[in-house]
């Protein structure tokens, strides 16, 4: 059980206490009951019923393993039932909706003025630590990352020269390749001129790396006046890409989210970083143009940058449409 709970402490990146498994670490899984997983369930529900969800569905993974897994020398199974399917006989799962909470367009700009102003505060009283997490905020609504999967990048895996970098550890466990937009060049830029372990979002701790960054992010919610989680930023991004319209399969890459086994044409879309490139950076500047950063007038010198990146018979193709059209 104590294997469990870190698999789980590493997956939602909470510390040991906020699950209250410390009870269960030296018991045996063949030990649990119907009984105490009901009891326990209710007890997670209290702090977290999405979570509480979460750890219970991981637990019944376990029993089914188990179930096939170990058998006696007659071939039966040494675990016949699973105690978490209690709760479903006594219709316990919270079944928490999904969340539908982002930023408004009208919120960028106090945001990212915010992240900014406590940043600059930060770097005055040499307070590297809010530096990081104001760098990894900002990054994560320019990229729509997943926290702990931005949290894990290291520097390993960045190529500065190349504008690009790769997720190694991700939820999906498909290494993500992604390139270096403008508004992340300045960080990457800030983030090396303040290393201090192989992680790009190094902190000074047992891990070498920001883990729990939601005092700052309080902070800057604080000034901005404006309520957002992590999460948010994720389905901002996400929000307006989609609005964009850049299409599926480069919005499921760019979001790392994966497609159906029986996708046929998805299994042969393959995205690099390079052209990947184009579309980020038209999430991104909608994104500063919605914060202010930039006027829309800059839409002609936007146009052009994306046109420099087209090879010469790309521009052909294109100029021809137009002139069809």
């Amino acid at each position: 059980m104590k294997h469990l709970e870190s698999w789980l402490v590493r997956f939602l990146d909470k510390p040991c206490r906020y699950l209250c498994l410390k009870d269960w670490h030296k018991k045996r899984l063949i030990d649990l009951t119907e009984a105490m997983v009901y009891k326990k369930h209710q007890e997670l529900t209290k702090q977290s019923p999405a979570q509480a969800d979460l750890v219970m569905r991981t637990l019944r993974a376990l029993f089914n393993f188990a179930k096939s897994e170990y058998k006696s020398c007659d071939g039966s199974t040494l675990f016949p039932y699973n105690p978490v399917g209690i709760l479903s006989d006594k219709r316990c799962w919270n079944n928490v909706a999904r969340k539908q909470t982002r930023l408004r367009p009208s919120q960028l700009k106090p945001f990212l003025e915010s992240v900014e102003s406590v940043r600059n505060h930060a770097i005055e009283y040499r307070e590297d630590f809010s530096v990081a997490v104001c760098d990894f905020v900002e990054f994560m609504l320019f990229t729509g990352l997943r926290k702990t999967e931005l949290l894990e990048l290291k520097w390993q895996d960045v190529y500065l020269g190349d504008e690009l970098y790769i997720i190694s550890r991700t939820k999906n466990g498909v290494a993500l390749e992604l390139p270096i937009t403008e508004p992340l060049q300045p960080i990457f830029k800030r983030r090396l001129k303040y290393k201090m372990s192989d992680y790009v979002f190094g902190a000074e701790n047992r891990l070498g790396r920001v883990i729990e960054p939601k005092k700052i992010v309080k902070k800057i919610n604080e000034q901005a006046e404006v309520s957002f989680t992590l999460h948010d930023l994720r389905r901002t991004f996400c929000s307006i890409a989609e609005n964009l319209r850049l299409g599926t399969y480069t919005l499921k890459r760019l979001m790392n989210h994966t497609t159906c086994r029986n996708d046929v044409t998805a299994g042969y879309t393959v995205l690099t970083a390079e052209e990947l490139k184009s579309p980020a950076e038209i999430v991104c500047n909608k994104l500063k143009e919605y914060a202010g950063l930039i006027d829309k007038a800059d839409d002609i010198a936007i146009l052009k940058s994306q046109i420099s990146r087209l090879s010469k018979e790309q521009k052909m193709e294109l100029m021809a449409a137009i002139i069809s059209g």
